[in-house]
């Protein structure tokens, strides 16, 4: 018993400092200036308010440049299409209703089946997010409803942000939208819930270990947390 008082200790003070020095790092040098392509079949005038946002100061850190890439079915396009993806290392699909419907994916007449697998592949699904611009509504029964029917969102894109036309009405509305893909792209909010949950989960691991091993044969035994 007295072993478990020396040895478990010890363990959580080295896990926890092993994850302190890898996200204290990843916020000293993870920083990178990203240059983020925006992908629509949509003209770049419908988009024009993420384009001007992560061009302003407030992303100066974070984004190096921004350029548009119209998608169509033009067999020269879809060429220059795949080009544009190689080009960027944060892409943005993006849509909007104003077109008639909401039909990104997975859906009759949807619109970018191959694209979005193709930038997820090619980029790598953390690097794609979905915009879905002027619904109605764009809260959280709005958001999961479309991640249900549609769910190559979520298989090839992070995340889905949803803009409603009473979000474009004032600009905190549009803030709040920018400083979502802002925290998507630097990584920042993940890895702070990550850094927080992983030491709750180590303190509940160490208790449950303490309080169940000695009521435990030698080959049962709890799984501690993974470092992520």
């Amino acid at each position: 018993m007295y072993f478990l008082f020396l040895v478990f200790p010890a363990l959580l003070l080295f896990a926890v400092l092993g994850f302190t020095i890898k996200f204290v790092c990843s916020r000293i040098w993870g920083v990178q200036r990203r240059v983020v392509g925006i992908f629509s079949c949509s003209s770049p005038e419908d988009y024009k308010w993420i384009t001007q946002g992560l061009e302003s100061p407030l992303f100066r850190g974070s984004v190096e440049t921004t350029f548009a890439s119209t998608i169509s079915n033009n067999y020269n396009n879809r060429l220059k299409f795949r080009q544009d993806v190689e080009k960027c290392d944060f892409a943005i699909l993006y849509h909007t209703k104003n077109r008639g419907r909401v039909n990104v994916t997975n859906v009759t007449d949807s619109l970018y089946d191959e694209e979005i697998k193709h930038m997820s592949l090619c980029k790598g699904r953390k690097n794609v997010i979905v915009v879905i611009d002027d619904l109605e509504k764009s809260g959280y029964e709005e958001k999961y409803c479309i991640l249900d029917t549609q769910p190559d969102i979520p298989k090839y894109a992070r995340d889905l942000i949803l803009v409603s036309s009473e979000d474009k009405k004032h600009q905190q509305g549009l803030n709040n939208k920018l400083q979502l893909i802002g925290d998507l792209m630097s990584d920042e909010s993940m890895n702070r819930i990550q850094y927080c949950d992983y030491l709750s989960s180590m303190v509940h691991w160490l208790s449950d270990t303490v309080r169940l091993r000695p009521h435990q044969s030698s080959r049962e035994g709890l799984d501690a947390p993974l470092l992520v």
